[in-house]
Parts: C-alpha cells; sequence; structure tokens
C-alpha cells in the first residue's frame, strides 16, 4: 500500500481497493488510520492516483522498549506506537 502510494500507482479509490483486494470502505478506513498516524496522503484528480504530499518513509520495527523511548525523546513530536505489553500496568 505505502509503495502504490510513494510511487503514485493507486488509480482510482476503487481501482486502488482492487488491487489491494479489499473493499471500497476498508479502503477508505486504512487512508483515514495512515492519515491519523500522520501520513500526508491526498488524491491527485490530475495523475488519479493517491500521493504523499510531503517526503514520507515507511518504517516498521522491533525495538526493545528503552530505545523506543529514546528515539521517541530524540525525535520532536514523534508519534510511537508501543507493540509491547508493560507488564506492571497489567
Amino acid at each position: 500500500m505505502h509503495n502504490m502510494i510513494k510511487f503514485r500507482r493507486t488509480g482510482t479509490p476503487q481501482s486502488f481497493a482492487e488491487k489491494m483486494g479489499i473493499s471500497l470502505s476498508l479502503l477508505y478506513k486504512l487512508l483515514a488510520e495512515m492519515k491519523e498516524m500522520g501520513a500526508p496522503i491526498n488524491f491527485c484528480h490530475l495523475r488519479q492516483s493517491y500521493e504523499y504530499y510531503e517526503h514520507t518513509e515507511l518504517k516498521i520495527g522491533f525495538f526493545p522498549k528503552a530505545a523506543a523511548r529514546e528515539s521517541a525523546e530524540a525525535i520532536p513530536d514523534a508519534n510511537v506506537i508501543s507493540l509491547w505489553r508493560d507488564d506492571a500496568a497489567a
């Protein structure tokens, strides 16, 4: 999904959903979630494709808890999604 948006190869929303093998409503939900996470996505009517309106890279990984906190502190206004369970809070 990211690469299709990055290289402006999505086509129309209906075409994008078909390429992804998902429903149109699910596509809209996924795009909304990406936007909520800060992805600068819009639809270009001239190119008939979704695109990022700012340079964007997607990075997904698993990091030790301390490293993730240090990374978040080093980046102003960073959005960090925690993928671990804090047993102390459970």
